[in-house]
């Protein structure tokens, strides 16, 4: 649902061709665009898509540290450290 141009920035900001201000000037247009949807739409409740992220959920897996999103993965995650921890434990 992204964006081409915003899914191609990403690429290059990765491998670090592009840097976060330029990924997010190119990430602000897509973010009006989906905004002004909803509000033409007359949502009560809007959300500008999480475009600046690689994905809605990504937030979670940057912050627990032990996994790494891997988009060539079966699963699409990845356990890097091979810790087999549990909650509680």
């Amino acid at each position: 649902m992204r964006p081409a141009e915003l899914i191609e920035a990403r690429v290059h900001s990765e491998t670090g061709d592009l840097d976060g201000e330029e990924l997010r000037e190119i990430g602000d247009l897509p973010n009006r665009v989906v905004v002004r949807l909803q509000e033409h739409a007359g949502l009560e409740v809007m959300t500008d898509g999480k475009y600046r992220r690689n994905t809605y959920f990504s937030h979670l897996f940057e912050r627990m540290g032990s996994l790494e999103f891997d988009h060539n993965a079966e699963q699409g995650w990845d356990n890097t450290n091979d810790k087999r921890d549990k909650v509680g434990d």
